[in-house]
């Protein structure tokens, strides 16, 4: 899973096809989610004073933001690489996609809590995570047989990444 995060490649998600399942997904997601969370309520509660209980409701609701992020960008990813010629199914690619997507997210959602430069590096962390992201969409819709550029794709993976963020700002913390 760290290979698809810090040296990402065609292969590395393609070795991963295998073990896709929306399931899976979504477990793995939620798992970093209650984790990410969990982390963000102890800082809350060590340094803001907040109540125990709320480590709690913090670590589930990232994990249903994250969830909810992560469902919401793969589907217009989805969208965008069917139309764009795309034959794989939406299991494997949000199984394919979460795999960086969950880890990285989880990451720039921590980071934005670092005042002042906390939002850059959730902004740098949010365009990194890009490419993953379009490697694992590639490797889900026929790898290097599926002929779209690059560039198109990364695009596309923006948009939708820009939605999961979206979805993460609005839904209730």
């Amino acid at each position: 899973m760290l290979a698809v995060i810090f040296r990402p490649s065609l292969a590395a998600f393609e070795a991963a096809r295998a073990r896709a399942s929306l399931g899976g997904a979504i477990t793995n997601t939620a798992a970093i989610g209650v984790v990410t969370g969990g982390i963000g309520g102890a800082i809350n509660f060590i340094f803001a004073g907040d109540a125990a209980a709320e480590i709690v409701t913090l670590a589930i609701m990232t994990a249903l933001r994250l969830v909810a992020a992560l469902i919401a960008s793969q589907a217009f990813l989805f969208a965008a690489a069917r139309a764009l010629n795309g034959r794989g199914d939406f299991a494997t690619q949000t199984y394919l996609a979460a795999l960086a997507f969950a880890p990285l997210t989880a990451l720039g959602m921590l980071a934005d809590v670092v005042p002042t430069y906390g939002a850059f590096v959730a902004v740098a962390v949010w365009l990194y995570s890009s490419g993953p992201i379009a490697l694992a969409t590639r490797a889900a819709h026929g790898g290097r047989a599926w002929r779209v550029a690059n560039v198109t794709l990364l695009g596309w993976t923006l948009l939708a990444s820009g939605i999961g963020w979206l979805v993460i700002s609005s839904l209730p913390a």
